[in-house]
């Protein structure tokens, strides 16, 4: 794991670990977020600058491909102790080069005194038009949208200055056009015919009334379109033609300033919420959490989770004992009934008690609420301790062997490699699953005689009560120093303060939601595999031959620069696993 081969292998030989390397205690990761709040102090103050580009959607290259071009960028420095900010805070840049002059103007107004960090809703689409004008260019991506990532510009004395970039959807999973009423924010009507925006439109300016009609797809829009030029004095004297860059800057304005009140307010709920849940951080006398030093929201209510001492005695994983329990890993049961395909006829709803009367339906909806939310309440707790190799046991059968591994665990928890000799009960709906090396797709079945899988004690002791089975055990781990229950208090606190807000109509709800609906999922954070670097053609064939070893791919993006994405080694990867497996089995 700590080369690029580290998944070309997914035997592990042996379940040994060297502890100092593979656990990482509660008191290791608070005292690491500690440091990293002190090293943040002790530099320049944080400058959050809101940015949005226009962007042309018709221009073609040479060759007919169809890309996007920016032709207008605006932006919005959040100056510190500022509390209003209005469309005159806003700046902007037009044509080619618009990037460029942002860069310019920010790193001679602001480089000197701030740090200085980039946010767009939806950042790797803006990003894309700010590479070429950035050097040192690194990020990290999720599939293929961006986390983060940094760079560096100049300022007129030629001084090198480091941004950062930051993508506030992964922090607030939510459009734009909803932060109004999510943050009840002023409302104004947002529309822009995008097609309007060709390369000869925006090279015109204006376009006669009569040529916009034909890109007003409704009457409301219409209606909204025209409105916001009169407001915005888009019109020329005559109100023949409409000066349709004027029209995309007012536009574009406003979405900075949606995205800076919305991005503001989230944080101040978010602070008010981690004064609530903050037992450990009353007690070491912590700042309540700041959104501006996390990229994620699932981060943020991880940390939520850490302050309030649910994570006391727990220890976070890494190398051979986090890989094993990542192989325990079984997400959402996503099959019809036995796995044959159904033809859902369609009926109409003739009750007139039910939501849907009058409709015509086809399947009935049925979602469980707070599905995680009600695991973590269910649950024991956290699994505290670290893994232990379970030795040989002694056991006649299968019930005699989960009455060793309870012995043996101190009735806590433990983390299974076992071999399924007999299925003495078949189900239409099984619990049991198996991971199909052909398909790379896991198939729920019960039909797994003298398979080979993976398991918690949760899910094996559903696995007897419900289908009966004998196993072998082949190997695993096991935890003997009990549960933290903290959790399940920290879960309630949250879901019936959230209840609370909800009643109030208090847009506070939609963060407690998204809070409630993003800590689990960091437990089973994966590695970031690969990082990527944009460099200079010129520089091109030094970089391979001093990283070829780790280097993924290479594509060449406008002559001038290339984007290289290199394999990550993951042996310092930590996360939660266990806790994670745990939640999935109760859910």
């Amino acid at each position: 794991i700590r080369t690029q081969f580290y998944d070309k292998n997914s035997n592990i030989d042996s379940l040994s670990y060297k502890e100092r390397m593979c656990v990482m205690s509660c008191d290791d990761r608070i005292a690491k977020y500690i440091k990293g709040v002190d090293m943040r102090a002790s530099k320049l103050p944080n400058l959050n600058i809101f940015f949005d580009f226009e962007t042309n959607t018709k221009f073609e290259t040479e060759d007919n491909k169809v890309i996007h071009k920016a032709y207008m960028v605006c932006w919005l420095a959040e100056i510190p102790n500022k509390k209003d900010f209005s469309d005159f805070d806003v700046e902007h840049a037009v044509g080619e080069y618009c990037a460029k002059e942002m860069f310019k103007f920010c790193a001679n107004k602001y480089g000197k005194d701030y740090s200085l960090t980039f946010i767009a809703h939806n950042c790797g689409y803006d990003y894309r038009f700010c590479r070429q004008f950035c050097y040192n260019n690194t990020f990290i991506q999720q599939g293929h949208s961006l986390i983060c990532g940094s760079g560096t510009i100049y300022d007129n004395n030629n001084r090198a200055i480091t941004i950062n970039f930051k993508d506030s959807y992964k922090m607030i999973s939510t459009p734009l056009r909803k932060f109004f009423k999510m943050f009840k924010l002023e409302v104004f009507k947002e529309y822009i015919p995008y097609e309007m925006y060709s390369t000869e439109n925006v090279e015109k300016i204006f376009l006669d009334v009569i040529e916009v009609d034909n890109y007003l797809d409704t009457k409301e829009n219409s209606e909204t379109f025209y409105e916001n030029c009169l407001k915005w004095k888009c019109y020329n004297r005559k109100q023949t033609k409409v000066d349709i860059i004027k029209y995309s800057l007012k536009y574009c304005e406003l979405d900075c300033l949606v995205l800076q009140k919305g991005y503001s307010s989230f944080r101040d709920s978010v602070s008010e919420i981690s004064k609530i849940c903050n037992k450990l951080g009353d007690k070491l006398n912590l700042d309540p959490i700041n959104i501006d030093n996390f990229y994620t929201i699932s981060s943020v209510a991880i940390k939520i989770h850490e302050l309030d001492g649910c994570f006391d005695g727990c220890f976070r994983l890494s190398g051979i004992p986090r890989e094993f329990h990542q192989k325990c890993v079984v997400g959402g049961r996503t099959m019809t009934r036995e796995n044959k395909k159904i033809i859902a006829t369609a009926r109409k709803v003739t009750d007139p008690n039910h939501r849907h009367y009058g409709k015509t339906q086809y399947i009935d909806d049925f979602d469980s609420v707070s599905n995680y939310t009600s695991a973590m309440t269910r649950i024991e707790g956290f699994i505290k301790g670290i893994p232990l190799v379970i030795p040989t046991l002694k056991y006649e059968n299968t019930n005699e062997l989960i009455k060793a591994l309870d012995k043996l665990s101190n009735n806590s928890h433990y983390f299974l490699h076992i071999k399924i000799l007999k299925v003495g009960v078949h189900r239409q709906f099984p619990c049991i699953s198996v991971h199909n090396e052909a398909t790379g797709v896991r198939d729920f079945t019960d039909y797994v005689e003298g398979e080979e899988v993976y398991c918690d004690k949760t899910m094996i002791k559903d696995w007897i009560e419900f289908h009966k089975i004998e196993v072998e055990l082949i190997r695993g781990y096991y935890y003997n120093q009990g549960y933290n229950n903290q959790v399940n208090i920290t879960q309630n606190t949250l879901f019936n303060k959230r209840l609370e807000e909800k009643k109030n109509k208090n847009p506070i709800q939609e963060v407690y939601k998204l809070i409630l609906n993003s800590s689990y999922g960091k437990t089973l954070e994966n590695a970031h595999e690969d990082e990527t670097k944009f460099i200079n053609v010129k520089d091109r064939d030094k970089f391979i031959s001093r990283n070829y070893n780790f280097i993924k791919s290479i594509k060449e993006i406008d002559g001038k620069v290339i984007e290289v994405k290199q394999y990550k080694p993951i042996d310092n990867h930590f996360n939660d696993v266990q806790q994670g497996v745990y939640i999935l089995g109760m859910s």
